[in-house]
């Protein structure tokens, strides 16, 4: 399970990329970290145990710490304990994303790229935004499940987020409007082989 990258956007805003294989599994991660060895040796899925070895393993990555551990709000919301650092946690067939921040509100997503988004689009697309192949629906998913994210506390629908056009191209941004309170946002987003990865951070 490799890292693929971590990047500095600025001195207090990192994002990683690992690449996740669920039948390439080390103890060696679980060492003198309890609640990650409690939350692997419980799951009995092999995926759910890759994906939170991937997310662990990134994490370590990106902090040099191997003591720290994820949780999960009531409401879902990823928390690193013992930390003051803001994390948001994304990961799909055969990889993981994360962004880290101690000042800023960060959000990712990542899906992989395959045509299951047009079973799902009538959930997420609105009748005034147009997407006209399948990677610009898988944009637009990703896009609104950055900005979902980002606003976590605003417990956002898809219908509550209206993204504006775009020209689709490897690497772009979003203008995304947050239909609640009257607010936009643009939201990064990159198309790669295997994956497409959205986020945004401020």
């Amino acid at each position: 399970m490799p890292l693929l990258s971590v990047e500095n956007f600025d001195a207090d805003v990192q994002l990683g990329l690992w690449r996740m294989d669920e039948t390439d599994f080390s103890s060696d991660i679980l060492s003198g970290n309890p609640p990650l060895r409690s939350a692997v040796l419980s799951c009995a899925s092999r995926k759910r145990r890759a994906e939170i070895t991937a997310v662990h393993s990134l994490l370590h990555a990106m902090t040099s710490d191997r003591s720290l551990f994820i949780g999960h709000t009531p409401e879902g919301r990823p928390f690193i304990t013992g930390s003051d650092m803001l994390v948001s946690v994304s990961h799909t067939d055969g990889y993981a994303a994360l962004m880290l921040s101690h000042a800023k509100n960060v959000a990712v997503d990542i899906e992989y790229v395959s045509d299951r988004v047009e079973r799902i689009a009538g959930r997420f697309m609105r009748d005034d935004e147009t997407a006209t192949c399948t990677l610009s629906r898988l944009i637009h998913w990703c896009v609104k499940e950055t900005v979902y994210k980002y606003f976590s506390g605003q417990n956002l629908g898809y219908h509550d987020i209206r993204l504006h056009a775009f020209r689709l191209s490897k690497e772009g941004s979003v203008i995304a409007d947050n239909l609640r309170d009257s607010t936009e946002s643009a939201v990064a987003y990159r198309v790669r082989d295997g994956y497409v990865l959205t986020y945004m951070f401020g």
